[in-house]
């Protein structure tokens, strides 16, 4: 039987050398790998990666709830001007209360300096006229202690007189007046105090029958009221009374 040459045949070297090549150039190296699957990897993380954010659009509502949510967010929207609005007056009616107050805080300290000054200086012209009668009174006490007899009594007489008037002077300069109070004149409650009633049988009853102390007025306001004694009623006199011997007479004369 006859033997196949062909397979017994030894193999041509150049033929051989090219399958060699052929085949290390379809393998794959380990460097070429490594690229392929790092990129691989890289294409994968890629697409696992989060798209970018894309503004959601709300849906179209529509049919009536659709009007009432969008009534809805325009009320909210009318609210949140209307509030924003009334913060921004509150707060302006609150600068202008506490600008307010401060002013009328500075008008009262104001106030009161003036009126301490009106004082102080209403006491100092008052206290400039009584220093001459404050002069007159020294110069009677005096006369009084140097004098003797008739003529230190006459001379006391006088300065008093003067000491008086010039103090009424003052007094009148400053509205003072006494009041004008007459023996005889009627009561007045509104000028004058009773402190006593008196009987008298010259002058009608609640006249005034004495001046026990001089009131004043200042303007029309009364400081002080003159101080009187006032005529009291007349008593009523008594009925005379009929003896029980007229009424014995009487009855015998019937017997």
């Amino acid at each position: 039987m006859p033997q196949d040459t062909d397979s017994k045949a030894p193999a041509d070297p150049q033929a051989a050398e090219a399958r060699n090549v052929d085949t290390e150039d379809a393998a794959p190296s380990p460097d070429s790998a490594t690229s392929t699957d790092a990129a691989a990897v890289e294409e994968g993380e890629a697409g696992r990666a989060e798209p970018e954010s894309v503004p959601k659009k709300e849906p179209k509502s529509t049919g009536r709830g659709g009007k009432k949510v969008a009534a809805l967010k325009a009320r909210i929207k009318e609210l949140e001007a209307e509030k924003e609005r009334l913060e921004a007056a509150e707060a302006h009616a609150r600068e202008r209360w506490m600008r307010s107050a401060a002013e009328f805080e500075n008008f009262r300290r104001r106030t009161m300096k003036e009126k301490a000054e009106l004082i102080r200086g209403a006491a100092e012209g008052v206290a400039t006229k009584l220093l001459d009668v404050m002069d007159a009174l020294f110069a009677a006490r005096i006369a009084s202690e140097n004098g003797a007899g008739q003529a230190a009594a006459d001379r006391l007489r006088e300065g008093i007189g003067l000491i008086s008037a010039k103090l009424e002077g003052v007094l009148e300069s400053e509205g003072v007046r006494a009041i004008e109070t007459e023996i005889g004149a009627d009561f007045d409650p509104h000028v004058h105090e009773a402190l006593a009633q008196v009987p008298s049988d010259e002058l009608p009853a609640h006249a005034i029958h004495s001046v026990v102390q001089r009131g004043y007025l200042l303007g029309e306001k009364v400081l002080r009221p003159a101080r009187v004694t006032v005529v009291a009623e007349p008593e009523p006199a008594e009925a005379p009374a009929e003896s029980a011997d007229e009424g014995d007479d009487n009855g015998n004369g019937a017997d």
